[in-house]
């Protein structure tokens, strides 16, 4: 039994190590955090839903942090989220989508960044989203080859990852 529970402890926690040395996800939200005065929610059972993410997408996603501050959580008007994430992220991550919109429910209306950091077979996005509703940050540690072909077509790779 000890076995099969250190098999299972390491399968689930191994692709998470490689995440573990990188602080470019903690570094962008402590400085939203800073930077805005704001305070992000815990998400529960994060890892569950990486672990399953990881199983579903076979081995596609690596894994997924989560930042998530509620709507209390107001970004000024002047509120410049892509460029103050690029700030703290540096200069290997590239912006590879941008969208800002005006919105009658906030005065800062919506923003949404998406930054990619390749490296070798894996590939790093970091996905942010601000609206009324409040602010998201995640962060998604990918195989890139596989993930390519999870996205080329989803549904055969989840039907062939069921009968494995």
């Amino acid at each position: 039994m000890n076995r099969k529970w250190i098999t299972f402890c390491l399968a689930t926690f191994l692709p998470f190590t490689a995440i573990a040395s990188d602080h470019d996800f903690d570094d962008a939200v402590s400085s939203i955090e800073q930077t805005y005065h704001v305070h992000r929610q815990h998400v529960p059972m994060i890892g569950f839903v990486s672990f399953c993410a990881h199983v579903a997408t076979g081995g596609a996603v690596k894994g997924i942090k989560i930042a998530e501050f509620d709507e209390g959580s107001r970004l000024p008007a002047d509120a410049d989220l892509p460029a103050l994430l690029k700030d703290s992220l540096g200069a290997n991550w590239s912006l590879i989508v941008e969208s800002r919109s005006k919105s009658s429910r906030s005065e800062s209306g919506e923003q949404d960044a998406i930054y990619a950091l390749p490296h070798g077979e894996r590939m790093t996005l970091l996905v942010a989203s601000y609206d009324h509703d409040g602010l998201a940050i995640v962060r998604l540690d990918l195989n890139a080859s596989q993930f390519r072909k999870w996205m080329d077509d989803p549904v055969h790779h989840a039907r062939h990852h069921e009968t494995d």
